[in-house]
């Protein structure tokens, strides 16, 4: 595979916020950290070829691997295989259970308890778009919370807004006005990461960061009270940004030329651990928050 072609996935992966086909050759679709033992969990599939790309990808998609990544040792363990079940399950051993059903344009994120539950609905009108948030509690019908603008991202896939959950009742997500260009209408513009609370109706923006990048998805560490997320400077750096969600105070905790996947963090918070696509490598890699050190943990 030619490193264009490689790239190529990378961006499809990694941008589109849902790795939807490989990151590699190799066949790596996706990757968590196991919130009890620290270690990495890998999921990997042979068939998610990219002539694979389909609305059903997640249904269609059964052959496919999980393996568990020890960071001391670095040796890779399979853990399960499909069994004919979809890739969608696999996603489930990962943790991400709110994937997007990209033939209806819809995704539903659940609350940690279940028992609030929010539906993302994509719609066009032509070249103009909209995502509408729609909050329903089990059982209840559903009611329109929140609208922003749908961005085109020029990929075989639609552009979703992330759902964090930061408790029960709060959840992180991302809006979008388009710049008004009316050549490619919503393909430039402005994203801005909000705080919305479905108690009080408060919806409160978090960073409205001129270069923030709408992908990868941005991620909270487990005590719920540092965001990561990235940024672009004007001289095109790609720059890793952790913001502390009591004070609103954000710094930059790492800057590179090369693509960054999304942050993954440690259980005890001490590290975070990201994909690093550079030259013709791609890299599982580390990074000890506290020495500053960048440590590879994988090659692909």
């Amino acid at each position: 595979m030619s490193f264009a072609a490689l790239r190529c996935r990378l961006m499809l992966a990694d941008r589109n916020g849902f790795a939807v086909v490989p990151l590699t050759s190799m066949g790596v679709v996706d990757y968590a950290m196991d919130e009890h033992t620290g270690d990495i969990l890998v999921l990997t599939s042979d068939s998610a070829a990219e002539e694979d790309m389909a609305f059903d990808f997640y249904q269609r998609i059964s052959e496919w691997q999980l393996w568990r990544l020890n960071l001391q040792t670095r040796a890779m363990t399979p853990v399960t295989n499909a069994d004919g079940r979809p890739l969608s399950d696999g996603y489930s051993l990962l943790g991400m259970s709110a994937l997007p059903d990209y033939a209806h344009n819809v995704m539903t994120s659940e609350s940690p308890n279940g028992r609030n539950m929010i539906r993302i609905m994509l719609e066009f009108a032509g070249e103009q778009g909209q995502v509408k948030f729609y909050y329903a509690q089990r059982g209840c019908t559903q009611k329109q919370i929140l609208h922003t603008g749908a961005y085109a991202t020029q990929t075989h896939f639609p552009w979703f807004p992330d759902v964090t959950w930061v408790d029960e009742n709060v959840f992180l997500t991302q809006t979008f006005e388009g710049a008004g260009d009316y050549k490619f209408p919503q393909t430039r513009g402005g994203f801005a990461i909000i705080k919305v609370n479905l108690k009080t109706a408060a919806v409160e923006t978090i960073s409205a960061n001129v270069g923030l990048k709408p992908f990868p998805r941005f991620s909270l560490d487990d005590s719920r009270s540092w965001l990561y997320f990235q940024t672009e400077s004007a001289d095109g750096v790609t720059e890793l940004r952790r913001l502390n969600l009591a004070d609103g105070e954000a710094d930059i905790i790492y800057r590179t030329e090369a693509e960054i996947g999304q942050a993954r963090t440690s259980p005890d918070g001490a590290s975070i651990v990201f994909t690093l696509g550079r030259s013709n490598n791609f890299d599982i890699v580390r990074l000890d928050l506290d020495r500053n050190r960048i440590q590879r943990l994988a090659r692909y």
